[in-house]
């Protein structure tokens, strides 16, 4: 068992929130995957699967919740409501995973809409692993 450090900035409007989290977790690395596996607050098994183009973020939670981070453009995803399912686009602005320094780095911004016009929040996520 390691640490996984998680380090998000929320900008919502004018409004920002940093938020930093500890968990105890595990790192898999297979071929040039890595998977990095702990469970939240919420006591939910997470699980962070990615490489050099590509991050997916899923929570096994009920219903299961999955966040696709791609520097290749707009990814889909869906927010749990109780209406039911919100879509949300998710826009990648820069993703950068540093192997040697046991980090991920991304900066996306989440929308209503696939044009981009209505933003709900941009974040700042900073993902690192080790025995600190």
């Amino acid at each position: 068992m390691l640490r996984i450090h998680i380090k998000n900035t929320v900008r919502m409007n004018t409004e920002i929130d940093v938020i930093e989290e500890v968990y105890q977790g595990e790192v898999v690395e297979k071929g040039a995957t890595l998977y990095l596996r702990y469970r939240n607050q919420e006591n939910e098994q997470v699980v962070l699967k990615g490489s050099d183009q590509e991050w997916v973020m899923s929570r096994f939670s009920r219903p299961k919740s999955i966040m696709r981070f791609s520097v290749e453009g707009l990814t889909q995803s869906f927010f749990v409501t109780h209406q039911g399912q919100l879509p949300i686009y998710i826009q990648t602005q820069s993703l950068v995973y540093e192997k040697n320094r046991s980090q991920v780095s991304m900066s996306y911004s989440l929308y209503l809409d696939a044009e981009g016009q209505e933003e709900l929040a941009h974040y700042d996520l900073l993902v690192s692993w080790g025995n600190f």
